[in-house]
This record gives C-alpha cells, structure tokens and sequence, in this order.
C-alpha cells in the first residue's frame, strides 16, 4: 500500500543502482543512511524499498542521485 502525503509526510520508494554501476561496490541500502528514511526491505544490494519524507527524498537525490534512481514507488491491488 503506498501512501501519498504531502508536507513532511511519508511515501513509500524504489531505490535502485544505475545499470552501468551494479557491481561495482556501491549498494542501495547507502539510502537508509539519510535521516528520513526507512528501510523496508533491503535483501538485493541493488534496489531497496524505503519510506521517506519528501525532505528525505531531496536529500537522497543530491547525495545518491549521481549513482542511484530514486522513485516512487506505485501500488496496484486486484479484486
């Protein structure tokens, strides 16, 4: 379930390493070194599901943006 909040509010995140920079000893989970951030699950090096503030995903963009992609991360549920 992914909840949308606006103001210093929490929504949950996809952060992955940048395809050329796999394997080459940067991981994903740097991400849950920023304040604001929660790591959810973390078992592949290369991609991390976090909960973040929206202050803490500009802080992941201007410290990790050069080597990860960070994005929201979308929710669809079936009946």
């Amino acid at each position: 379930m992914m909840v949308r909040e606006t103001s210093g509010q929490i929504m949950r995140f996809v952060v992955a390493i940048k395809r050329g920079l796999r394997g080459q000893g940067v991981e994903a989970t740097r991400a849950g070194q920023v304040p604001g951030v929660t790591l959810v699950g973390d078992a592949n090096p290369d991609r991390v599901i976090v909960d973040a503030t929206d202050e803490a995903v500009t802080e992941l963009r201007r410290r990790f943006g050069a080597f990860m992609h960070v994005e929201p991360m979308i929710g669809h549920s079936t009946l």
